[in-house]
């Protein structure tokens, strides 16, 4: 144990509250998350499981061979849905330096986000269990991003792609040393069957999901 998390230890003992799980006892945790509960398992790759259950889940994808060429498919996107050329793209790093055709409109951050159709977001991570992407809330990734816009596209690198939630979790956890406020797993587009179990899409946030899958 080290001497920051013996005074932690010790500020949340006089404080009556749970002591502060140390790093062994956290690598204790992840492995028998990792090994207590029965998970599915299937013979595809992983790629190619998280693609089929995106799929399932009414999002559409496109493959793009690195960072670069994210303008182009995005151009691809708007015009296959007649869209205008009008975006609004979340200030992260990943998304810096992109080089936009003459012309567009593209806004950084929130700013008029609400009268925004169609977001450029970044996925931390890609769960190939459930098609979902997990999206960590923050100054470089605006929850309200990920709900405001019909469109959503969001940027992912094949690299991110994980097997099981728990595995993206644990992987987060080793990356930062606290959680965010807000931490979204997005599975599909938003939807909605409350109203005559027929299922509606765009209900509560986008109506199109549409992934950027960078590699691979």
């Amino acid at each position: 144990m080290s001497a920051r998390d013996d005074i932690l230890g010790r500020i949340h003992s006089a404080a009556g509250r749970p002591t502060p799980a140390t790093a062994d006892a956290r690598a204790a945790y992840e492995e028998a998350v990792g090994s207590a509960a029965p998970r599915p398992q299937w013979r595809d790759a992983r790629r190619d499981r998280f693609l089929e259950r995106l799929e399932a889940a009414a999002a559409t994808w496109a493959a793009v061979p690195d960072a670069s060429a994210v303008p182009e498919a995005v151009g691809h996107y708007l015009v296959e849905r007649e869209l205008p050329q009008v975006l609004h793209l979340a200030p992260h790093p990943r998304l810096d330096g992109m080089t936009w055709p003459e012309g567009w409109t593209v806004n950084r951050g929130t700013g008029g986000l609400a009268e925004s159709r169609i977001t450029v977001t970044v996925a931390r991570f890609g769960i190939a269990e459930t098609g979902t992407l997990m999206m960590p809330g923050g100054a470089a990734a605006p929850p309200s991003m990920n709900l405001l816009a019909e469109h959503h596209l969001v940027v992912l690198d094949s690299d991110d792609l994980v097997d099981y939630q728990e595995q993206a979790w644990n992987a987060f956890r080793r990356e930062n040393d606290a959680l965010p406020r807000a931490v979204m797993m997005v599975t599909g587009p938003s939807r909605t069957a409350d109203i005559e179990q027929t299922l509606q899409l765009g209900a509560h946030g986008p109506r199109n999901l549409h992934v950027l899958l960078l590699g691979g």
